[in-house]
């Protein structure tokens, strides 16, 4: 059973184009997170940066973002997505394989089949070898990100693929979802 509406998709698309989303990109002048309005598209996104995951040769990045119509904040916040991006050395490693369950304290939480799109630029050459770059993204509610965020243990599993995050890696999304209960956030 499919929980999420590919319309939220579409949008994550949209969003995560108007931004480069990569490795490393916590140390983009040194923010985890960061508040940007677009004027085109009237939105406000609020995201945590994509967070590295070691992972053998491949590259593994883990995000999170919410965004509100406007400049000013409104609660609910639209459009709460945990996205999840893979630079493999051998094809795409996620195109068939994508089910999200996430561990919470021991509890599991079965997210489903997440969308899943080539990157924008499908192929990626780093230092003259070939990697073939996918996201996956999931819409969740306030709740799930929330109770991810407070966990104490965090377990992930996405298709064959388990890792456990760790507190410093959790840090980031303990930041988002402060700024989520908090009510208005400063556009930068």
């Amino acid at each position: 059973m499919k929980r999420r509406l590919v319309t939220y998709g579409i949008l994550l698309f949209l969003v995560l184009s108007s931004f480069e989303i990569g490795f490393g990109q916590t140390d983009i002048e040194n923010e985890v997170i960061s508040t940007t309005f677009n004027e085109e598209t009237d939105l406000t996104v609020v995201m945590l940066n994509g967070i590295e995951i070691p992972k053998n040769k491949d590259k593994f990045s883990v995000g999170a973002l919410f965004f509100y119509a406007g400049k000013e904040y409104s609660d609910p916040a639209c459009c709460i997505q945990l996205f999840f991006t893979s630079l493999s050395q051998k094809n795409f490693k996620y195109k068939e394989k994508r089910d999200l369950t996430v561990w919470v304290d021991a509890q599991a939480i079965e997210f489903g089949e997440m969308n899943w799109q080539e990157s924008p630029h499908a192929t990626a050459f780093i230092i003259a070898e070939i990697f073939w770059a996918e996201e996956m993204f999931v819409s969740i509610d306030k709740e799930e990100l929330l109770k991810i965020a407070r966990a104490g243990e965090i377990r992930v599993r996405i298709g064959d693929f388990k890792f456990n995050v760790t507190d410093k890696q959790i840090s980031g999304l303990r930041e988002l979802a402060d700024k989520l209960e908090a009510g208005p956030v400063t556009q930068n």
